[in-house]
């Protein structure tokens, strides 16, 4: 579970893979997610007291969840 306050942002560091990465929240509105420097995934809380799952996912198909709780 990863924390994250509302219109604030955690960047963390995806250290193995197959590159050329994505990055999609389940749910927007709660919170955000976005490839950076292409091997950051920065996530940025939207609405305070929800959670969501972000999915990264590499060129060849390989996924990886979490979760993020806005506060």
């Amino acid at each position: 579970m990863i924390y994250v306050g509302t219109g604030l942002t955690n960047t963390l560091d995806i250290i193995t893979g197959g590159g050329f990465y994505t990055a999609e929240s389940d749910n927007e509105t709660v919170a955000t997610a976005e490839i950076i420097n292409g091997t950051q995934v920065q996530v940025t809380g939207n609405t305070a007291g929800g959670s969501a799952a972000v999915t990264i996912t590499d060129r060849f198909g390989q996924t990886a969840s979490f979760m993020v709780e806005i506060y």
